[in-house]
């Protein structure tokens, strides 16, 4: 039985398997050694065992086995045929839940993966168009079909890629990507295959064109930052927008990264996300996805200001030259991250008054906006701390911030500290995270001592809390 089995094997593969001695020696039950840990293994048939059970046991449909052992039908085997089991893993390791559809995710990738087709995965998504799967979208697989371990990968084969090239590449045998991938002749594979690699082999080169794209948190919220990182090629050039907003990226020594925010305003619903690769050979991948934005829950909240107070919001061209000057102090960009943790608050105090909550002053004059920080109650003279490393932008004093500093946190994060009592530092001063660099205080269009942090990403405001348990890009 052994013997018919290799005889309707491809040629190219008993060849190359006969030359490299990788024919299965005999074993007890399972020979889970080499073969298990490299994806495939071999079991020896038990009295009273079929392919059908052997279907349950392993978790694998029969045709999988009937094909990976090139035989047209389950028919009555032997006790003691060697037959092959692709990828040779157990239900621990697979994952039958919903997977949620990331930035570098293509759907015919994701099928791939998991052994189905293009056509079943969107069958049972009832997704018409592909290209309409946005990020962060739950995509159900069929628990009926058998799913491919989490430890292999999928690659789009790049013009100078085969499978014969890719199987040196990551050190394993090409029969076995070739049984892997269901390929009968690996020269047959054009450019822009789609083949499956062990995640966990010694990889000797990354395969040409992959790339990893990952972007949290997701979905979007109003009002709060997102963090793109891109891994998987050797000094690339890295563009992108969301909503066709310009997104900035930084590049480190193993990844590029880039953090930007989402408007306070935006209304919930799908957005546009680009993104474009291009890797030191001149290869470009274009990655265009939508993203959903939800709501960021916030609040509202009524102020009761002073007449002397509230003429200082009443007055239109006080506030927007105010609120210019903010804004040209807290935006720009800087290539490089000064932060390598999460962000720390910057003073002990209580927070009173979160970012994005609308707020009505006075109701009676109708000035309506949102709150574009978060407030910390705290006694005069309490200590104010850089929550990152830093630089000074800009210190003084404004009408409605009170005595302010900014620091700029390099990738176009800028924090910005309003109604403190002192400063401590100066325009151009190099700060680290935990450093004292103000007081709290009561200056400017204020109710009670506080420190207002304020932080700004790519020229959006967005909330700071979220820096302080998220860590970007």
């Amino acid at each position: 039985m052994t013997h018919r089995f290799i005889r309707v094997l491809p040629a190219y593969l008993v060849l190359i398997w006969h030359f490299f001695g990788s024919t299965p020696s005999a074993v007890a039950q399972t020979d889970s050694g080499s073969g298990a840990a490299s994806g495939v293994t071999v079991h020896i048939l038990q009295q009273g065992e079929t392919i059908e059970s052997l279907s349950a046991l392993f978790r694998i449909p029969v045709a999988r086995i009937l094909q990976a052992n090139g035989l047209a039908e389950s028919i009555d085997l032997q006790v003691g045929t060697r037959l092959i089991i692709p990828l040779g893993l157990t239900t621990a390791n697979y994952d039958a839940d919903n997977i949620e559809f990331g930035l570098g995710d293509s759907l015919d990738v994701v099928a791939r993966s998991r052994g189905l087709s293009l056509h079943e995965l969107a069958l049972a998504n009832r997704i018409v168009n592909p290209m309409s799967v946005y990020v962060g979208q739950q995509i159900a697989i069929p628990e009926s079909v058998q799913l491919r371990p989490r430890t292999w990968i999928v690659v789009r084969l790049s013009e100078e890629q085969s499978l014969i090239t890719m199987a040196l590449d990551l050190g394993i045998s090409l029969p076995e990507l070739a049984l892997v991938n269901e390929v009968a002749d690996p020269m047959t594979l054009a450019p822009s295959s789609l083949v499956i690699t062990p995640g966990n082999s010694t990889t000797k080169a990354v395969p040409a064109g992959f790339i990893l794209a990952r972007i949290h948190p997701v979905p979007l919220e109003q009002g709060r930052s997102a963090g793109i990182l891109i891994t998987g090629t050797k000094n690339p050039v890295v563009t992108g927008s969301f909503n066709n907003y310009p997104i900035h990226f930084v590049t480190s020594s193993d990844s590029v990264g880039g953090v930007f925010g989402v408007d306070r305003w935006t209304k919930p619903g799908l957005f546009p996300i680009h993104v474009q690769v291009r890797d030191s050979n001149g290869a470009i991948l274009d990655i265009d996805r939508n993203i959903l934005v939800i709501s960021g829950h916030y609040q509202s909240e009524d102020i009761r200001l002073s007449d002397e107070e509230a003429s200082l919001l009443n007055n239109p061209l006080l506030v927007a030259q105010e609120n210019a000057y903010i804004a040209s102090k807290m935006k720009g960009f800087t290539p490089n991250y000064n932060w390598a943790t999460l962000f720390q608050m910057p003073t002990a105090g209580v927070l009173t008054s979160t970012f994005g909550t609308t707020r009505l002053y006075n109701a009676a004059n109708g000035v309506n906006i949102y709150h574009s920080g978060n407030d910390l109650a705290a006694q005069i003279g309490t200590p104010v701390y850089a929550p990152a490393d830093g630089v000074v932008v800009d210190t003084g004093e404004l009408a409605v911030r009170g005595l302010i500093t900014i620091l700029d946190h390099g990738g176009g994060v800028y924090s910005g500290f309003w109604h403190q009592s002192r400063i401590l530092v100066n325009p151009g001063d190099v700060v680290a995270g935990g450093q004292q660099i103000g007081m709290v205080g009561n200056t400017g269009l204020s109710t009670a001592s506080h420190l207002h942090w304020e932080m700004w990403v790519d020229g959006v405001p967005v909330d700071s809390m979220q820096w302080l348990r998220e860590k970007f890009p």
